[in-house]
């Protein structure tokens, strides 16, 4: 009985410990920097003139040889990419690392920028 009795004050400790916020779905309204904010806007001017100079310039370096490929080869896709970024919930943030979600088809999805040492916020994924 004494086991119980500890193992039931263990759980009711980490059920309250544990918190109500979800990281993927926070309560509290996210500011961007204005630094975001910039390459933001400059990702959609890049996806909405179909840019790829520019887009590639704001894909972090160690990224861009995954991506530079199909950006070079399909131009004409970034309009519609810039649709879905457009619509961007910022959903995480810190001082080097901002997550969005995108919704694309009734499904959700993951895209992150990081700081570069440069100082301007980059693409990590698309």
């Amino acid at each position: 009985m004494k086991y119980i009795n500890i193992i039931f004050l263990v759980l009711f400790i980490l059920f309250i410990s544990c918190g109500k916020d979800n990281p993927t779905n926070p309560t509290d309204d996210l500011i961007e920097p204005v630094e975001l904010q910039n390459s933001t806007k400059a990702i959609e001017d890049a996806f909405g003139k179909s840019d790829v100079e520019s887009l590639k310039a704001l894909i972090l370096p160690v990224n861009l040889a995954y991506y530079k490929s199909a950006i070079e080869k399909n131009p004409e896709k970034l309009i519609g990419f810039n649709e879905i970024f457009k619509k961007r919930k910022l959903i995480s943030i810190d001082n080097i690392y901002a997550v969005y979600e995108l919704e694309y088809q009734g499904k959700y999805y993951e895209l992150t920028l990081v700081l570069d040492s440069d100082g301007i916020w980059k693409l990590r994924d698309l």
